[in-house]
């Protein structure tokens, strides 16, 4: 299918690009007041070029959804190293708050284990 669509364009390609070879070398324009009456062959590429600019929107598109996911990974791994750095940091001086919180848990964890009431099977 890929295949089929890539020779379909192909020849697209090389019947527009006949196209505007024969156009514009046939010696035949229609100048009204200095200006240029459009042709068939005007109004053909000029279709063609939008549809090109649509094509080529779409999958400029699709990159860029692609580079900005990859840089929002990288942006969240640069984040994660960063806390991860500032709690390393952090952590000796925040050992003489933690001190009292252990006591105070095992503690209770003690009090717990000492009146637990037996499970009724």
């Amino acid at each position: 299918m890929t295949k089929k669509f890539a020779l379909i364009l192909i020849g697209l390609l090389v019947g527009y690009i006949a196209l505007s070879a024969i156009s514009a070398n046939n010696g035949f324009s229609a100048t009204i007041n200095g200006y240029r009456l459009p042709t068939p062959v005007d109004a053909l590429s000029g279709a063609f070029g939008i549809a090109v600019a649509i094509i080529v929107m779409f999958f400029v598109g699709i990159l860029l959804v692609c580079i900005f996911a990859g840089v929002g990974m990288i942006l969240v791994g640069v984040f994660a190293m960063v806390l991860f750095i500032l709690a390393a940091a952090a952590l000796p001086f925040m050992i003489p708050l933690l001190l009292p919180l252990l006591v105070i848990w095992l503690f209770c964890c003690i009090l717990k284990a000492a009146f637990k009431t037996p499970k009724r099977v």
